[in-house]
């Protein structure tokens, strides 16, 4: 909730420090957690991974597009929605630093772990020789190939990297009456409705509100691309 905003604002970036105010208890979010994020190596800025000009047009359409019961919330212009670049300080900013940062180590891992390549224990050598071992044909029929392995654990790190900066997060005017809820649950359904089917479809921060396709390298298709790419801010 964002108090004397009169419109709706989906946050694009956080920052990871300047949190000198303190809260009511009188800690600050540098205690909490600008030096916990320098110290795991978290960039000054986080983005979102979504494409915000897609996402934006998407939004709007869906509020212009959506039927109003007669009786409930006013006829008249959609509800003001857009993009921000400033959560403020200091909670909100710090709370989204927060989740971004954590999609962030997450796809750090998982890029360190890619790094290192598979895994290999050292086998002792067993003290009484090794019987002959057969497979049954029934056993045999239900394992997948080795090939379908690899290519099924390609597509699940596909999935994981896609994570990095997948986090939302919506500021609503402070009021409060029935319309105003009423309002505001309608704004936050088309906002959910337009991250998801944007992001489903390809669509990626700095792709310009065009989806960011890349050829798949286990069989030469083409398909949405996993992750962020560019570093462009839209406002």
């Amino acid at each position: 909730m964002a108090g004397g905003r009169r419109h709706y604002a989906l946050e694009t970036l956080a920052h990871r420090d300047g949190y000198t105010i303190k809260d009511v208890d009188g800690v600050d979010g540098i205690d909490v957690g600008s030096r916990r994020w320098q110290a795991e190596c978290c960039p000054p800025i986080l983005e979102v991974g979504w494409d915000g000009v897609d996402v934006l047009g998407r939004w709007r359409r869906e509020l212009k597009n959506a039927s109003i019961s007669p009786g409930s919330v006013k006829q008249g212009p959609p509800p003001d929605v857009r993009l921000s670049g400033d959560a403020g300080r200091f909670l909100c900013d710090f709370i989204f630093y927060e989740s971004l940062s954590l999609r962030w180590k997450e796809d750090r891992e998982g890029q360190e772990l890619q790094s290192q390549g598979p895994l290999h224990d050292e086998v002792q050598q067993p003290l009484l020789p090794s019987l002959p071992l057969t497979r049954s044909p029934a056993l045999e029929s239900l394992t997948p190939p080795s090939s379908e392995i690899s290519r099924v654990r390609s597509h699940a790190d596909d999935d994981d990297n896609s994570k990095l900066g997948k986090v939302a997060f919506l500021h609503v005017p402070g009021d409060t009456d029935a319309l105003a809820i009423e309002r505001g649950v309608r704004v936050t359904i088309a906002a959910i409705r337009a991250l998801v089917s944007s992001w489903e479809e390809g669509y990626r921060r700095g792709g310009g509100g065009k989806p960011v396709r890349l050829p798949s390298p286990s069989d030469g298709d083409t398909r949405s691309r996993r992750g962020m790419v560019g570093v462009e801010f839209m406002s």
